[in-house]
């Protein structure tokens, strides 16, 4: 739909498509959402979602559904074995399983597991180590309790852990800019897009963890009101080679390393009508986020020996950027639904939302070199230092009226 999302590094970024994992919000889908496996569906709506999916996410909403406990005994397990033969074989293992059933007359059971790995497919000559290499795991537990046929209760848990080694880069000249570029002068570098010389060691390790709880109460006149609260954790840090400009040896090697930690707590409340032709639900709704972010930029070149104050020095350093951001949310919604005609379907609802951010900032060039005003930082920012402290809260109604109208089986139009 032509609508992105800038500046993902930023702790107080947000995706303008939101991410939910059994209807909870994950804010950071890099850090904290975990591999996607042992599913019973997905769903995708189109942006904007200001009423029942929140932040107004202009560009849509993915919602991934797991699969449930179930009382009915299953299990499944697949395995999938590949070799990629490139210096001698690599291998790759995938394998994926799941148990379901009943634990008692009231309380149903779900474990799925999943592991994945590969051996690496590139090479760093300088290093002497295996690049592009993968290994992960993921388990998900969750147990149903019905203690009554009107209380459905739902506790899910889970969390996975990743890591690899980085990627091989290599470096190549723009094909709309004329003229030759200086990738070209380069003669040292293997042509082998996967084989590299990077000075830096690469690495990436993630882990997540998720804690979800849904009670579901089916009142005596007919609606049914939900409680769901979710807790969501996520880790992450990992460097990757900025290859840098061929020379050869290269004029100065860049990497970039990241390390970012995050914390949320959700609490939706809502009371929702049974189905017909007339359907309803309104709500309450709050979100507290925590995260913490640490990039840091390093450069190295050859040209360090011309000494203190020569171009050398200035392209030898690191650059510290350190963010750390606290999103609080509340929220009142609610939307209704109606079948007017039997193809025809008006929708009105609204919602009603308080941000308010917290932000730190804090950045700081350190020198390899002799001279104490480091100018170059691997980006030209200067010698500087700052460390900012802000806040700021917003309210917004968000409303929304749509109108669909089935025109066969096949087939919707929808003004929205």
């Amino acid at each position: 739909r032509g609508i992105g999302t800038l500046r993902l590094t930023g702790s107080a970024a947000e995706p303008s498509v939101g991410t939910f994992i059994d209807e909870v919000y994950v804010g950071r889908r890099g850090t904290a959402t975990p591999p996607m496996f042992d599913l019973q569906r997905v769903e995708v709506v189109r942006g904007p979602q200001g009423t029942l999916y929140g932040k107004n996410v202009v560009g849509g909403a993915v919602n991934l559904i797991t699969a449930p406990p179930s009382f009915e005994t299953s299990g499944r397990a697949s395995l999938s074995y590949g070799q990629y033969d490139v210096r001698g074989g690599q291998d790759m293992l995938a394998a994926e399983a799941y148990v379901t059933g009943g634990l008692s007359d009231t309380v149903a059971g779900r474990l799925a597991v999943q592991y994945r790995e590969h051996d690496g497919y590139s090479y760093n000559i300088v290093r002497d180590e295996v690049l592009d290499e993968y290994e992960g795991y993921a388990v998900r537990g969750s147990l149903l309790i019905q203690p009554g046929d009107r209380l459905d209760i739902r506790l899910t848990g889970d969390l996975s852990h990743n890591e690899g080694t980085g990627q091989s880069r290599k470096p190549e000249d723009d094909p709309t800019i004329p003229g030759l570029g200086a990738t070209l002068s380069g003669g040292l570098r293997s042509p082998d897009p996967r084989v590299s010389e990077s000075p830096w060691s690469q690495w990436e390790d993630r882990d997540t963890l998720g804690l979800t709880a849904r009670v579901d109460y089916r009142l005596e006149s007919g609606p049914t009101l939900t409680y769901l609260g979710a807790y969501r954790d996520g880790d992450f840090e990992g460097r990757y080679s900025l290859v840098g400009i061929t020379s050869p040896p290269s004029l100065t090697d860049a990497a970039n390393g990241q390390v970012e930690t995050y914390e949320a707590i959700t609490q939706d409340l809502r009371l929702s009508s049974a189905a017909g032709a007339l359907r309803w639900v309104a709500g309450v709704y709050y979100l507290r986020e925590e995260t913490d972010v640490v990039d840091n930029s390093i450069a190295t070149t050859f040209l360090s020996f011309l000494g203190p104050g020569s171009v050398g020095d200035i392209l030898d350093g690191e650059l510290l950027y350190e963010q750390t951001n606290v999103t609080t949310s509340y929220a009142v919604y609610g939307e209704l639904n109606w079948d007017f005609a039997e193809r025809l379907t008006l929708t009105v609802g609204g919602r009603y939302t308080w941000d308010d951010k917290d932000y730190d900032n804090r950045s700081e060039c350190l020198d390899f070199g002799a001279q104490d005003d480091f100018i170059f930082c691997v980006a030209p920012l200067g010698a500087e230092f700052w460390d900012i402290s802000t806040s700021r809260d917003w309210s917004e109604f968000t409303p929304k009226v749509g109108l669909d109208w089935r025109v066969s089986d096949d087939a919707l139009l929808y003004l929205s």
